[in-house]
């Protein structure tokens, strides 16, 4: 069978017999460490705001989307390995210590501040 434009007299097996192979595939590779202990991290500890009035934990992860919910956390003091106290709960908003620092953090923070409790050692 002839095509009109142009192609010579072969046929369509020949043509895509001879045509390059067009798959989705991706190659398969091994994530970087990175990304596995941030997934990893991601997944421990719970919401400071769980907490009970009272408690002392230790914060385990910030979880944010955007980086500049992060960099204000860090700027208050609340950091990956800090110690916190939770004072009291008030609807979604949370008060904590931080030494003899109070922090009242709003409702969408306290939901981004994943901590687990400090053991008695």
């Amino acid at each position: 069978m002839a095509f009109w434009f142009g192609l010579s007299s072969r046929s369509m097996e020949e043509t895509s017999a001879t045509a390059p192979s067009r798959t989705n595939e991706r190659p398969a590779t091994s994530r970087p460490s990175s990304v596995i202990e941030t997934a990893e991290r991601r997944t421990s500890g719970f919401a400071i705001g769980l907490a009970a009035p009272g408690a002392r934990v230790c914060v385990t992860a910030l979880k944010s989307a955007a980086p500049s919910l992060e960099k204000r956390l860090e700027a208050m003091g609340i950091r990956v390995g800090t110690a916190l106290e939770v004072l009291q709960h008030e609807g979604g908003s949370v008060i904590v210590r931080i030494g003899t620092t109070r922090l009242a953090l709003g409702a969408s923070m306290a939901h981004r501040v994943h901590v687990e409790p400090l053991g008695l050692h």
